[in-house]
């Protein structure tokens, strides 16, 4: 079995660590290749070297570089039911209400996705969207649920001042 990452605090996600690790591994391949019709060739690279420095597991790096396994984001590409361009759709959407001053409510956001499904021919009726869609929806762009409600809530305390309340 192979060893555990180590959690190293400020270090980037385990896929774009492993994304540079194949980079690198294969710029400094393609410079050992090269480096082979000259006088002093470089030693190659080694897949542990590689890994070790990025803090992965060699064996997973190895079997990326072979393509033998995809990222999870990669491998399951074609069970997401609502395409990555119509949630980018749906994200721009919430951002430009949210800069209006007109936030969606929840279940609009539902509704508009619910609604790209219909659009893709996907019985809902059979397989709605799950529970907790939108939660996940917002955990994969935070950016968006940290701003849910603030212009509204700026527009509140703009508008409560002592000489609007006098008026």
């Amino acid at each position: 079995m192979p060893k555990a990452e180590p959690i190293i605090p400020g270090l980037a996600d385990r896929d774009s660590r492993i994304e540079d690790a194949i980079v690198t591994f294969r710029t400094l391949h393609s410079q050992y290749e090269a480096s082979l019709h000259t006088k002093n060739p470089f030693e190659p690279p080694t897949i542990k070297a590689v890994a070790d420095s990025y803090y992965i597991v060699p064996t997973t790096l190895s079997r990326r570089l072979k393509e033998v396994t995809k990222s999870l984001k990669m491998a399951h590409i074609q069970e997401q039911r609502i395409t990555k361009e119509k949630k980018e759709s749906l994200a721009t959407w919430i951002a430009l209400m949210q800069i209006w001053g007109w936030p969606p409510r929840v279940c609009q956001v539902r509704l508009m996705a619910t609604e790209f499904l219909i659009r893709r021919g996907v019985n809902i009726i059979k397989r709605p969207l799950d529970v907790n869609w939108i939660q996940k929806f917002l955990q994969r762009h935070p950016y968006l649920d940290s701003n849910w409600s603030q212009s509204i809530e700026h527009n509140r305390l703009r508008f409560n001042c002592y000489e609007n309340i006098q008026e």
